[in-house]
């Protein structure tokens, strides 16, 4: 086979091979190969016909070259088809699951429309429904203003009845309230007496231990009475020292015709809520087995008003 029908033959192969769709890199080698071809034949054309020996080699040498080109072209043309296969497998699965995607859309899109049919339908109903709501409880409000005048109206009518029943009884009791009225206004009479019968016994003592009776010593001023006969100022201060801070302790002793001896003191704080203190935690307390009896002294404003309180319950207590 001449080189002209060698070329004509590989031309062949190759327009056959660049009529599929390959790859740019490998259409590029096919076109050097066609073209170092070419040059070649030109070649052996124009120029010293070599031995046949020589050609031979260089065919062989080329044949070789060309079958190992082919064959890098099958396998790469093998790999190209594979890889479009798996293309079309791809865009078949790809084409699939798009339209399922496309269903799931539709699917959707359908169930949206629907949604918001009903939540339209539902937000009506709430409306409608607070409205309803709001009338029913004005309707309850008039019911229980009407069942409430009702219930007063039955309540009065009781009331009236009642009253009615009771109305005969009352004017008994109006009548022993009147009596009862009488006797009270000459109980007080006689208090009014008692009253006056202990001012009196105050004076007397009073000008027994010869005291004014209009001096005002101090609003911080107690009254202690029925002290121990052997009592002195030393005892009085330590017995009220924890009380609060004292300013004077004065004691009197004197006799009466109704009482022959008597004796009593007047305990000078320097604060007044102290005396307030003193009179309420140590009134009654012991001291050497009496007694002691503790008061406002009757020389100070709030003596003059607590004393005569505490009279007028003696007074009663008496009666």
């Amino acid at each position: 086979m001449s080189l002209l029908e060698l070329n004509e033959k590989i031309s062949e192969h190759l327009d056959a091979i660049e009529a599929k769709p390959i790859p740019l890199t490998i259409r590029s080698h096919l076109n050097k190969i066609k073209e170092y071809f070419e040059q070649y034949v030109e070649t052996s054309e124009l120029g010293s016909h070599p031995t046949t020996s020589d050609r031979t080699t260089h065919l062989e040498s080329t044949s070789k070259e060309y079958c190992q080109h082919c064959d890098e072209l099958s396998e790469a043309n093998e790999r190209q088809e594979r890889t479009i296969e798996e293309l079309r497998k791809a865009e078949e699965r790809l084409t699939s699951e798009l339209e399922s995607k496309e269903e799931t859309i539709a699917d959707l899109e359908e169930k949206c429309a629907i949604y918001s049919k009903v939540t339209l339908k539902y937000f009506k109903d709430k409306a409608q429904l607070a409205k309803q709501c709001e009338e029913y409880r004005q309707r309850c409000d008039e019911l229980s203003a009407a069942k409430e005048h009702h219930e007063g109206t039955i309540e009065e009518k009781k009331n009236g009845k009642r009253l009615t029943y009771h109305l005969a009884p009352k004017r008994s009791v109006t009548k022993e309230l009147r009596r009862f009225g009488k006797k009270l206004t000459s109980e007080l009479a006689s208090q009014k007496q008692i009253i006056v019968q202990l001012e009196r016994k105050c004076t007397e003592i009073n000008e027994v231990l010869h005291l004014p009776p209009d001096v005002f010593i101090s609003e911080a001023e107690i009254r202690v009475e029925n002290l121990p006969r052997d009592v002195t100022e030393a005892d009085l201060f330590y017995k009220f020292r924890r009380i609060g801070p004292l300013s004077s302790i004065r004691v009197f002793r004197g006799t009466l015709l109704y009482q022959p001896y008597i004796i009593c003191a007047d305990v000078e704080f320097q604060h007044p809520a102290d005396a307030e203190r003193a009179i309420d935690t140590l009134n009654w307390d012991d001291m050497d087995g009496s007694r002691i009896c503790i008061a406002w002294s009757p020389n100070s404003a709030q003596g003059k008003l607590n004393n005569q309180t505490h009279h007028q319950d003696s007074a009663r207590t008496f009666q």
